[in-house]
């Protein structure tokens, strides 16, 4: 074969095998995927720094802590993703919306570590103490067994992809209190318990109307009320408000010429919240609530409804606790 045969050979295998091959590989990207990540919309709340938006759970050991477990009526040890579990279960609707979990079992394990570093010697499952809390055996009571595994699962996920992150607020844990349903809008924390703190106050929240205990009613005779609130029978109650919280609660009111606290009448009466007004009707008096709980920090309905308009946990818990971080509790030892 002469050298002219062997050359046009060669351009021959150039031009329709490996010019060919090399344009296909060059062109197919499906081998080396180039992942954007989509821009959040922060129209509302504190915007989201680039790195928080990949927030990742930690790498963290396993820490054991003890809680009391008022069913049992001891203290046990455990391990505290495990608890952060129990709890999550137990403060939450399980068909929320996953970022919604997500953002509970941050707050949860925020409240829980530090409770534990405040010197307490342990958490304890009543909620009226901590945190609410149950037990495996009792959520198969609950959600039967059908739904056992499935559920167990979802709360699972949640905890885990949230593995180890806290809040904290100039590089300490914050005091993540959380409540039902705000009714429009959260209160400022010195309003409930007495301390002001930057990243406990008020926001409008409107995503909390599915909730069953957005409005309430409590009939009472004016008897009832007297005799519970410690007004003379003779006595006019001549129900009076005095002032009103940052968030639009009853702050203190006047009953029969007594000065009561908001929170006073709500636990006396035992009212939903103290977002409530009166209606008399002849010798009956009508107690009509907005929302369910203190309203301090983060709203769970609020959180679901937030899920379920496409934000994240970061995005959520950001929008409760105003100027706080997330990071892995590791970094604060």
């Amino acid at each position: 074969m002469n050298k002219l045969t062997l050359s046009f050979l060669a351009l021959f295998l150039i031009l329709v095998i490996v010019l060919p091959t090399f344009i296909v590989r060059g062109c197919d990207f499906s081998s080396s995927p180039s992942f954007s990540w989509k821009k959040e919309n922060t129209s509302f709340g504190t915007p989201l720094k680039t790195s928080e938006k990949r927030i990742a759970p930690g790498k963290v050991k396993k820490r054991m802590i003890k809680v009391y477990r008022t069913d049992l009526q001891k203290t046990v040890v455990m391990e505290l993703e495990e608890y952060i579990k129990g709890v999550v279960a137990a403060e939450m609707p399980v068909k929320f919306q996953i970022e919604a979990l997500k953002a509970q079992a941050v707050a949860a394990r925020t409240f829980a570590l530090k409770r534990a570093s405040s010197g307490k010697a342990s958490l304890s499952t009543d909620f009226n103490v901590a945190q609410d809390w149950i037990s495996s055996e009792k959520l198969k009571e609950k959600w039967g067994e059908e739904n056992y595994l499935a559920y167990s699962q979802k709360i699972s996920q949640a905890v885990e992809e949230t593995r180890g992150l806290v809040l904290i607020y100039k590089g300490k844990l914050i005091n993540a209190y959380y409540h039902s349903t705000c009714g429009g809008k959260t209160e400022a924390g010195e309003e409930i318990f007495q301390h002001a703190l930057p990243y406990l106050q008020p926001v409008s929240c409107q995503y909390d109307q599915h909730s069953l205990r957005y409005r309430g009613e409590k009939s009472f005779s004016l008897v009832e009320v007297k005799k519970i609130l410690g007004v003379k029978e003779k006595k006019q109650l001549n129900l009076q408000i005095i002032a009103h919280t940052k968030g639009g609660r009853i702050k203190k009111l006047r009953a029969g010429g007594k000065i009561f606290e908001g929170a006073e009448v709500r636990k006396l009466l035992g009212l939903r919240s103290t977002r409530f007004s009166w209606q008399l009707e002849g010798d009956k008096i009508n107690f009509l609530t907005i929302g369910n709980g203190h309203g301090v920090g983060m709203c769970q309905y609020g959180a679901d409804g937030l899920a379920k308009q496409g934000k994240n946990f970061v995005q959520i818990l950001q929008y409760y606790y105003s100027g706080v971080k997330i990071t892995d509790y590791s970094k604060l030892e």
